[in-house]
């Protein structure tokens, strides 16, 4: 018997078991362990989404200036929004699908490709405003894709790569063709030196630019961004590149002296006009003058530094006049690079412009005695190297080592040159030497130049004697050639005598006790003499000597 209940509840059971269609992002294992009206909900959403898939937007009834978000099943049908349904793939699996019926769209089942089905669903051609914001409620809480995200980012990897492979290929080739256009115009003109570069262009394209060089190319390396700019300073350059940076500062200051006409050892011109009134007008015409009562940015030093990097530029393109150390393509340099060290010679003439006794008496003086100071230093040093490789034999002769005594600042000085040039200039000085020597000619003392050995008032008869013996060992081994390269007569016992103080204090047998009294009373150098007298005698020496084991032998400084 019929019964309306028991058909609409039976309906409402087939429909609902029809409807449980688990989906594709849900594996079977997690879809059984759901709630059935958690499965309910799950199945409808993926209805509605495979139905907003196929709906068709209406720019009049939905808004001109709303974006149409939905694909046009008439113009375009991507698989991917496409419905798959597992039951008919595996019925497809099995053998057991048939091809579905042709029917008219939008009055039911559209046909699609075997396996995929497109949900059903009854709606009008314009939908409602309110049905549009149903959908697209739906919409936004469907799944993205129904395809794995994997493989669709395998696939589109796949693209990018193949796409890029062969961009770069193009680009390749219209490198490779640039390149072999460029050598044919360098072939065929042996003037063209490529297009202007306009300012700002890139690093790469200005370096290439300075390998160009009398149309000829520079040995450098393809890649030369690893190169040392000689312009840098010292402590960031290699030893090579130094060595390549003095040759190279070198060469701007001699030209620089060149093209101003003043060798080395000549004061410099105050002014233009000065040097104009000192000589001849035409023999002075040609030099440049350099300003320095301005700086590097004065317009005539300018211009001495434009003429000093291009003169020393053109010296150096034929490859036979360029220096071994200025060769190596690791180093870079250009004309830019001499203008720089030509502004760097500029300040150190300047620095000797101002101790010249016409600009400034006081700081010349200052300036000449600093040089005398240094030329004594270098003489107290080269002394130390002379009277150590006597040691062996003094050691031989008197059992003692006197290596411990050896100190650059207890030698004695040596002068050249009178003590005050006001008092006595230096050709009475050179003349009294030679008196004390037996030479009184003229031409005699020409060809001679002299020492004077100063004597230093602090040390004591007995380390003066160790010294002079040493010294005397020295001269006695050379040879007679040998002596003659040396051609400075040494004088001593003149007189001339020094209260400087050594800032290191030497032995206690090493110091003349009656002027370290007479110091230490004054006060004014009592800071400097705390330490004197603290350093015990070493064994052979003053206290140290033992009487009986060197019995009556001769002892230097007794």
């Amino acid at each position: 018997m019929y019964s309306p209940t028991s058909s609409t509840s039976s309906s409402s059971n087939m429909a609902t078991r029809q409807s449980l269609i688990r989906p594709d992002y849900i594996t079977p294992e997690a879809w059984a362990k759901l709630d059935r009206t958690v499965q309910l909900n799950l199945s409808k959403l993926n209805s509605t989404f495979g139905t907003s898939q196929t709906y068709i937007h209406d720019p009049q009834t939905d808004g001109p200036r709303e974006p149409n978000p939905y694909l046009n099943p008439r113009t375009q049908t991507s698989q991917n929004d496409m419905i798959i349904d597992p039951d008919i793939l595996e019925q497809e699996r099995l053998g057991t699908t048939r091809s579905q019926p042709r029917r008219g769209r939008g009055r039911g089942q559209s046909r699609v490709p075997s396996g995929r089905l497109i949900p059903q669903q009854t709606r009008s051609r314009t939908p409602s405003r309110s049905s549009q914001h149903q959908f697209s409620r739906d919409r936004s809480r469907s799944p993205p894709s129904q395809l794995p995200l994997p493989s669709m980012l395998n696939e589109v990897e796949k693209r990018f790569d193949a796409q890029l492979g062969m961009l770069q290929e193009k680009i390749y080739a219209k490198f490779s063709e640039l390149e072999r256009e460029k050598e044919n115009r360098s072939d065929t003109n042996t003037n063209y030196r490529g297009p202007s570069k306009r300012r700002g262009a890139s690093t790469a394209a200005k370096r290439a630019a300075r390998r160009r060089t009398n149309h000829k190319a520079l040995p450098l390396p393809p890649d030369d961004d690893t190169r040392e700019d000689l312009r840098m300073s010292k402590s960031e350059l290699s030893t090579s590149a130094q060595v390549a940076k003095r040759c190279l500062q070198k060469l701007a200051r001699n030209k620089f002296r060149f093209i101003c006409g003043i060798p080395k050892g000549t004061n410099w011109p105050c002014s233009a006009q000065d040097r104009e009134d000192d000589g001849d007008n035409d023999e002075n015409e040609d030099f440049y003058t350099p300003n320095f009562l301005g700086d590097v940015d004065n317009v005539e030093n300018q211009e001495i530094f434009a003429a000093v990097a291009a003169q020393v530029f053109n010296d150096l393109q034929n490859a036979e006049d360029v220096p071994d150390e200025l060769t190596n393509p690791d180093h870079h340099w250009d004309k830019s690079t001499i203008f720089e060290f030509a502004k760097t010679s500029f300040r150190g003439f300047k620095e000797e412009w101002k101790k010249q006794p016409e600009i400034d008496p006081m700081k010349a003086k200052r300036g000449l005695e600093q040089k005398r100071l240094l030329r004594w230093s270098s003489r107290r040093k080269e002394k130390v190297k002379r009277l150590a490789m006597m040691v062996p034999a003094y050691v031989e002769e008197y059992g003692v080592d006197p290596t411990c005594l050896l100190d650059e600042k207890h030698m004695s000085d040596e002068a050249s040159g009178p003590e005050d040039e006001d008092v006595e200039t230096k050709e009475q000085w050179k003349s009294r030497m030679g008196s004390m020597m037996g030479i009184s000619t003229p031409a005699a003392l020409m060809n001679v130049r002299f020492l004077e050995t100063i004597k230093p008032n602090w040390r004591s008869d007995e380390l003066s004697d160790i010294f002079l013996t040493l010294h005397t060992s020295w001269w006695v081994s050379l040879t007679a050639k040998e002596r003659e390269g040396y051609n400075f007569l040494r004088v001593r016992d003149t007189g001339r005598a020094s209260d400087v103080i050594p800032l290191l204090a030497p032995f206690n047998f090493g110091i003349n006790q009656r002027w370290l009294e007479v110091q230490k009373s004054r006060g004014e150098n009592s800071h400097i003499l705390m330490d004197w007298n603290t350093f015990q005698d070493p064994d052979g020496f003053g206290e140290g000597v033992e009487a009986d084991a060197l019995g009556d032998e001769f002892q230097p400084g007794q």
